[in-house]
């Protein structure tokens, strides 16, 4: 998805365009100091005595430890797609990712038929480098299979020591599986990227949103305003394959639509509108709870719905990844219903179509490696739509 903004500064008008794609997830944080109310003795009796069952007769040796931790996951992933809880280790993984920075490979990913699958490698990375693509399937990891895993047993396989190697076994649509050996590295989230195009038109790339993304941001801004002697004359802001983090993604776009500050372009974002709030549980890992659904200023609700482009640019084949499938908020199961706008009868914002678009959503995810270059469509759509603003504003202005 691409929006538009327009900054005013003195006599001239800046054009900013911001191409943004789903978030997965928007996290808060929080203390464990609530009291919680306490649980019917029975139940608690149930959950005992079942423990002890199990303890005393599963055919294989298991622990307690693990039978409450894997309960614990499974009270919290029954209720929504995002609620979860982390032992100590996978809390303090998350917690390295949203500073920005951990030892893996560099890959992000999803669960498809209790797969891991690809969202998009991490620029710069090994994942990026060996060549892995959006829809690879890891079906092995070391030779260990990986069906059935949930994403933090996945997760804690890939990652390790900076310099140690990983084995993983691709599945993809147009050939064969195959093994790619990896050398793990330290990852470094760069959440931002920028370049200056033609008429002194910005482009960022927000390619995940960390703790130092505001800080990144801003210096980008700086640095681009620099390059073109302290006047931007538009600013293409790029959020597509950006799997989200923090409590951002979609409430950007959906702010500067709902404010009138940009031109959103493109296709309808991923539709989560639920907020999660990081729990820690005093050194026994934390809760990832949803607590809480958030509107754009207008009071929409984007749950399950996701943002409508204003100008709807969908991709060319040749540059969609073609054994990928573009999913949405509503496709989880046990997403959260829509619970309807709290200003009722707010005007939605309509959607047009650019020369050879269409109205239906792409069915792919883009190439990563396209992103942001000539052969983006999506980004020229941009570009072009921004340049023939700015000259417009120049002949409005010298007329």
């Amino acid at each position: 998805m691409i929006k538009i903004s327009r900054l005013h500064y003195a006599a001239a008008t800046v054009v900013t365009v911001l191409l943004a794609t789903a978030t997965l997830y928007g996290c808060d944080s929080a203390g464990a100091g609530s009291a919680v109310p306490s649980a019917n003795v029975a139940d608690l009796g149930l959950f005992r005595d079942v423990l002890k069952q199990v303890e005393k007769s599963y055919v294989d040796p298991v622990t307690s430890d693990e039978l409450v931790r894997d309960a614990l996951k499974g009270m919290l992933t029954r209720l929504d797609p995002h609620s979860d809880y982390m032992d100590q280790e996978q809390y303090q993984q998350m917690t390295a990712v949203t500073r920005g920075q951990f030892g893996g490979i560099g890959v992000e990913l999803t669960l498809e038929a209790r797969v891991p699958e690809v969202i998009a490698p991490i620029d710069g990375t090994p994942a990026a480098d060996a060549g892995i693509e959006p829809g690879d399937r890891i079906t092995k990891i070391d030779a260990q299979p990986t069906t059935g895993m949930d994403v933090e047993e996945i997760v804690k396989r890939l990652r390790g020591e900076p310099g140690s190697k990983v084995t993983l076994t691709i599945s993809r649509n147009d050939r064969p599986p195959f093994d790619l050996t990896l050398v793990r590295t330290i990852i470094r989230v760069v959440s931002v990227k920028s370049d200056l195009k033609g008429d002194n038109i910005g482009y960022v790339r927000i390619a995940a949103f960390t703790e130092s993304t505001p800080a990144e941001l801003a210096s980008a801004l700086s640095h681009l305003k620099d390059r073109a002697h302290g006047r931007l004359n538009g600013l293409i802001v790029d959020l597509r394959n950006d799997p989200g983090g923090l409590l951002d993604a979609e409430i950007v776009a959906g702010a500067l639509q709902d404010h009138h500050r940009a031109t959103v372009m493109g296709t309808r974002s991923f539709g989560k509108g639920s907020v999660q709030t990081i729990i820690p549980l005093e050194g026994q890992g934390a809760l990832r709870l949803t607590t809480a659904l958030y509107y754009t200023p207008s009071g929409r609700s984007i749950q399950g719905e996701g943002i409508a482009p204003d100008i709807i640019v969908n991709l060319p084949k040749n540059q969609q990844v073609a054994n990928a499938l573009v999913t949405y908020e509503s496709d989880l199961y046990g997403a959260l219903k829509n619970t309807g706008s709290l200003a009722p009868g707010s005007p939605k914002m309509p959607a047009a179509s650019l020369p050879g678009g269409a109205a239906e959503a792409a069915e792919h995810p883009i190439k990563p490696l396209i992103i942001g270059t000539n052969g983006d469509a999506q980004f020229a759509a941009a570009l072009d739509y921004l340049q023939k603003a700015v000259r417009r504003e120049v002949v409005t202005h010298h007329g």
